[in-house]
């Protein structure tokens, strides 16, 4: 089972973007896709997106779009106990 799938066009044929591990992620510098109800549709050609599975690792943008996401959260505030 693959971890990646990219959001092809099936009209146009243009990979909109990936889905990695549950997160979706727009090709950079392209129209974000637009949602119609539970389904996504391209941002150029209005074409319906499928998801095909991608054997190959997701590309470098991603990982770093990651990490700038994981730096970017607040850390959690650790819970104490109260002295009784």
């Amino acid at each position: 089972m693959t971890a990646a799938y990219a959001g092809v066009c099936m009209l146009c044929g243009r990979t909109v973007g990936y889905a990695v591990q549950g997160t979706f992620y727009t090709q950079p510098g392209g129209r974000p896709p637009e949602r119609q109800g539970r389904h996504l549709r391209c941002g150029d050609c209005k074409g319906g997106v499928i998801f095909e599975p991608d054997a190959m690792l997701p590309p470098d943008w991603i990982a770093r779009l990651r990490r700038e996401e994981v730096a970017s959260m607040q850390p959690r505030r650790e819970a104490r106990r109260r002295a009784v």
